[in-house]
C-alpha cells in the first residue's frame, strides 16, 4: 500500500503538488507544528506499505527521533520515499540501507540546527538593538483619518486612540512610526 504523509501551510500547496505525482491508497497530513496525522499515519502501515513523504524531516524533529523512527519502520517492512532525494530507505534489503539513513537523518539534523542558531542570533541581535520580538498589528482602516484630525487639532490623542481601538501610548507610538517611515509630519 502507498501512503502519503504531507506537512503543509493551511492552503496545502505541498499536498497538491505530491498528489499529482501518483495515485496513493492513503492520505495523511498536517499543517506545520502537529503531528496527529503522523502519528495516524504510523499507526496504520503493516509490511511492505511503502510511505512517501517530502522531506525527511517532516517525520522526525531530530536526529536521534529520526534513527529511532526509521529503525523502528524498518524492523517493521516498513518502507520510506523521502521525495526530494528520489531515493529508498530500506535498512532490510540495502547492504548500505543503515548508512542512507544516518547520512540522510544527520543532514535533517543539521539542517534543523543551522536553522534554530541563525534564529537564535537573530533574536540576540534584536534584543541588542533593543527591539521586541512580536509581530506588529495592522493599522486599523481609520487609523489614518484619525491620525490627520489628532496632528490636526480636531481631536485629542485619547479620543482618537479610543477611535482607532488600541492604547493612547499604542496610538502616539503608531504615529510617529508611520510619519517617521513616510517622511510626514
Amino acid at each position: 500500500m502507498d501512503i502519503l504523509y504531507v506537512k503543509c501551510e493551511q492552503n496545502a500547496l505541498a499536498l497538491c503538488y505530491m498528489l499529482q505525482k501518483q495515485v496513493y491508497d492513503a492520505i495523511f497530513f498536517d499543517h506545520y507544528g502537529e503531528d496527529r496525522g503522523l502519528k495516524a499515519c504510523l499507526n496504520c502501515v503493516r509490511q511492505g506499505d511503502t510511505i512517501h513523504v517530502e522531506r525527511g524531516s517532516f517525520l522526525a524533529g531530530s536526529f536521534l527521533e529520526g534513527v529511532e523512527l526509521f529503525c523502528d519502520l524498518a524492523k517493521r517492512g516498513v518502507n520510506i520515499w523521502i521525495d526530494r532525494s528520489q531515493s529508498l530507505l530500506d535498512c532490510e534489503g540495502s547492504p548500505f540501507g543503515s548508512e542512507n539513513i544516518t547520512c540522510a537523518m544527520a543532514l535533517i539534523d543539521l539542517r534543523n540546527d543551522y536553522a534554530k542558531e541563525r534564529q537564535r542570533q537573530g533574536y540576540q541581535r534584536m534584543k541588542k538593538e533593543g527591539r521586541k520580538i512580536r509581530r506588529q498589528q495592522p493599522l486599523p482602516a481609520n487609523f489614518h483619518s484619525m491620525r490627520k484630525a489628532w496632528n490636526a487639532g480636531e481631536l485629542s490623542c485619547a479620543s482618537a486612540a479610543q477611535l482607532c481601538g488600541m492604547p493612547t501610548s499604542t496610538f502616539w507610538l503608531r504615529v510617529k512610526q508611520y510619519e517617521s517611515e513616510n517622511d510626514e509630519v
